[in-house]
């Protein structure tokens, strides 16, 4: 089971990204890497479609939280991307 939030400045949205939750990202992974979820896929609405570059300060910040493994959506403008 992949887990699938969407987020905006690290709070999850939702509807469509319609609206903003008061639930911060991290702090949900934890509550789901608590229970046994491992994997995600984070996107952040911010970056989507934007092809400005992923935000690798949040992706180090959840990429570090013990057993998460993330897969990134957003901002990914071409392959050089990636590797980071």
């Amino acid at each position: 089971i992949v887990i699938s939030v969407d987020h905006k400045d690290g709070i999850i949205v939702t509807h469509g990204w319609q609206s903003t939750t008061d639930i911060s990202l991290i702090d949900s992974m934890k509550e789901f890497l608590h229970v046994g979820f491992t994997e995600f896929l984070l996107t952040n609405v911010n970056r989507d479609g934007t092809l400005e570059g992923p935000d690798l300060e949040f992706l180090k910040e959840a990429c570090d939280l013990d057993k998460a493994n993330v897969i990134a959506s957003g901002g990914i403008s071409n392959i050089d991307d990636i590797p980071k």
